[in-house]
C-alpha cells in the first residue's frame, strides 16, 4: 500500500493553484444553467489543484447523471487554459475508450474571476488507481489482464492521435472504468502542437521547458521534455513514453522513475525487480515503450499491433540502434552517477570535518559553561553564607536591642526615690520602736546611769551617749 500512496503523490496534478483554501464556497454543491442543461451538483467526487469534480444530475431528468469538472479561473492565463481544454473536448469523437464530453462553458462570476464548467460522462467504477488498490492484496494483475487494460488505453490514444491530439498527461488516475471499459479522461494538458526543438532558439527552448514543467509531472515526462536542448521533436510519441510508465506501474506497483532525476529519465535508467513474476517479453515491451529517443520510440499503431498479436509473439523486437543508444546513455548516466557519488563523498568528508569542528567547539563551550556554573554555584554559596550570617547577626542585635529596651522599660517603670523614702520611713519607724522598747525596759529595771564611772571624771554621762550594745554585752 505504501507503493500506491507514493504513486498517488506522483499522479496528482499541480497545474492550478490550490483553490480549496481560497474559497470554501466551492465545496458546496451548486445549481446552474449550462446552455440547454439545468444542472444540480450532488456529491463532491474529488478535488485538487485542477479544481473540483462533482457528481451531478439533470434537474429535468434525475436519471441523467453527469460528472462535472469545475475550475476557478482567476486571471486571463487560466481562463485561456480552460478555453483551450474546452476546444479539445469539442473535437473529441465518441469512442468507448474516451470519456464522453456532453457540454461545457466558461461562466463569468465577476470582472476578474470566471468558472469553467465541463460536463462529462459519469464513470461510477472509479479509476485505474482504485482498481490497483483493490487488486493489490490478491497479488496484482496477470500478464493477460495488463495486456487487456493497455490495449484499451491504446485504442483511446489512437483516436486522439488520428486527430492530431496528444494527451500529454497519461497516468493511472486519468484512466476511468465503466462497465468493463477503460476510458481516458482529463484533457487539461492535451495539445495539438508539434514542437521541433531544433528550430527554436535558446530563449524559445527555455520557454518550452518552463511550459512542460508547469503542466506535466516530472516522473512521467519523457526525455525530450526533460532536455529541451536535445533538439528532438515533441509530438504524439510523448504519450507512448507515458504509456510505458503505466505498464511498469501495473506490473510492479511503483513508478519506474519514482524520485528519479532528470538525468535518470533522459538516459532511461530504471530497473526491473529481481523477483519479477513477468517474463522477459513483458520487460522488453516496457523497454520498447520507454525508448529514450522519440525517433526510435514506436507509434501507437505499432504498439496496438504488438498487443493484439501478443500470444503469437515469441519476443518483442527491439531496435538495435535504440539498444545501442540506451547503452550509450546508460554509460553516460553511470559516469555521471560516479561523478556525483565522488562529489557526494567529498562533500561528506567536508561536512564531517565541519561537524567535528563544531563538536569540538560544542565540547569546549560545554566545558566553559560547566566551569562558569561551578563558579556561579560557589559565589552563590558564599553569598548565601554571608546572607545567613548577616541574618544571624541581625537577629542577635535585635535580641540585644529588645533586651536593652526591656531593661530601659523596667528602669522607666521603677520609682527609685519613692522606694527609698518608703524604706527610710520604715527604718525610722523601726528605730523609734526599738528606742521606745529600750526606754521601757530601763524604766522597769530602774537603772541609774550616774552610777557608772565615766572615763573622764569631769565628764557627765548623758543617756543619749550610752552604748547599749556594750551594755548588753556586759
Amino acid at each position: 500500500m505504501n507503493f500506491l500512496k507514493n504513486l498517488q503523490k506522483l499522479v496528482v496534478g499541480e497545474f492550478f493553484e490550490d483553490q480549496s483554501s481560497s474559497n470554501n464556497s466551492n465545496l458546496q454543491p451548486k445549481k446552474y444553467s449550462l446552455n440547454n442543461l439545468q444542472i444540480q451538483e450532488d456529491k463532491l467526487l474529488s478535488e485538487g489543484g485542477y479544481g473540483y469534480v462533482w457528481k451531478a444530475h439533470n434537474v429535468n431528468n434525475k436519471q441523467e447523471v453527469f460528472a462535472v469538472k469545475r475550475m476557478i479561473c482567476q486571471g486571463k492565463q487560466k481562463e485561456d487554459l480552460a478555453k483551450r481544454e474546452l476546444e479539445i473536448l469539442y473535437k473529441l469523437p465518441q469512442h468507448d475508450n474516451l470519456v464522453r464530453f456532453i457540454d461545457g462553458d466558461i461562466l463569468q462570476e465577476d470582472q476578474s474571476t470566471s468558472q469553467a464548467v465541463f460536463v462529462m460522462e459519469y464513470c461510477p467504477d472509479g479509476t485505474l488507481f482504485n482498481l490497483m488498490e483493490s487488486r493489490q492484496k490478491s497479488g496484482g494483475f496477470t500478464e493477460k489482464e495488463i495486456i487487456h487494460i493497455i490495449l484499451q488505453i491504446c485504442k483511446g490514444l489512437q483516436v486522439l492521435h488520428s486527430i492530431n491530439i496528444t494527451h500529454r498527461d497519461l497516468k493511472i488516475e486519468n484512466v476511468l472504468l465503466k462497465d468493463g471499459m477503460f476510458k481516458l479522461c482529463d484533457f487539461g494538458s492535451a495539445s495539438t502542437d508539434v514542437v521541433d526543438l531544433s528550430k527554436l532558439d535558446r530563449k524559445q527552448q527555455s520557454e518550452q521547458e518552463e511550459l512542460y514543467e508547469r503542466y506535466t509531472t516530472l516522473q512521467s515526462r519523457p526525455p525530450e521534455m526533460c532536455d529541451v536542448f536535445s533538439e528532438e521533436i515533441i509530438d504524439s510519441k510523448v504519450d507512448i513514453w507515458m504509456l510505458g510508465c503505466i505498464v511498469y506501474c501495473l506490473c510492479f506497483y511503483i513508478h519506474p522513475f519514482y524520485e528519479a532525476s532528470k538525468l535518470a529519465i533522459i538516459s532511461a535508467s530504471y530497473k526491473f525487480k529481481q523477483n519479477s513474476k513477468y517474463n522477459e517479453k513483458m520487460h522488453d515491451f516496457i523497454r520498447h515503450l520507454l525508448t529514450p529517443s522519440p525517433k526510435y520510440r514506436p507509434k501507437i499503431e505499432e504498439v496496438i499491433n504488438i498487443l493484439e498479436n501478443w500470444d503469437n509473439l515469441q519476443e518483442i523486437p527491439l531496435n538495435v540502434i535504440n539498444f545501442l543508444l540506451i547503452q550509450s546513455k546508460s554509460m553516460v548516466y553511470k559516469q555521471e552517477q560516479a561523478k556525483q557519488t565522488k562529489q557526494q563523498e567529498q562533500q561528506f568528508e567536508q561536512d564531517m570535518k565541519v561537524r567535528d569542528e563544531k563538536v569540538k567547539q560544542m565540547i569546549e563551550k560545554n566545558r566553559q559553561q560547566r566551569i562558569e556554573e561551578e563558579q556561579r554555584k560557589k559565589l552563590q554559596a558564599e553569598a548565601d553564607n554571608a546572607f545567613n550570617q548577616f541574618n544571624h547577626n541581625q537577629n542577635t542585635s535585635t535580641q540585644k536591642v529588645q533586651k536593652v529596651n526591656k531593661d530601659m522599660q523596667e528602669i522607666d517603670e521603677f520609682d527609685g526615690w519613692g522606694e527609698f523614702q518608703k524604706a527610710d520611713e520604715v527604718n525610722k519607724k523601726d528605730t523609734k520602736e526599738i528606742i521606745n522598747t529600750l526606754d521601757s525596759q530601763i524604766k522597769e529595771d530602774d537603772i541609774d546611769f550616774n552610777s557608772f564611772e565615766p572615763n573622764n571624771q569631769n565628764q557627765s554621762v548623758d543617756k543619749n551617749d550610752f552604748d547599749f550594745g556594750q551594755f548588753y554585752k556586759s
